[in-house]
């Protein structure tokens, strides 16, 4: 995931996991599968709106990335 990122800028931070907001106390134990970074794009106005498949293990997932807000997909 990293090394695909990279084609597009520079990470200023690591990679977090991104709260479902959960607010019943007894569901916060649960976690997302979205991750978040913060780059640095190698052009001020490039906007990030890519997907690309990354292999893990015995699997092939699927990553969506974008610029700006975050947003369902």
């Amino acid at each position: 995931l990293e090394n695909e990122l990279r084609r597009f800028g520079k990470f200023a931070s690591g990679f977090r996991t991104v709260s479902l907001g959960c607010k019943d106390p007894k569901l916060r134990h649960v976690q997302s599968l979205r991750r978040q970074v913060f780059m640095f794009l190698d052009w001020p106005t490039q906007t990030l709106e890519v997907s690309f498949r990354v292999k893990h293990g015995d699997g092939s997932y699927m990553v969506y990335a974008s610029s700006g807000h975050m947003k369902c997909f």
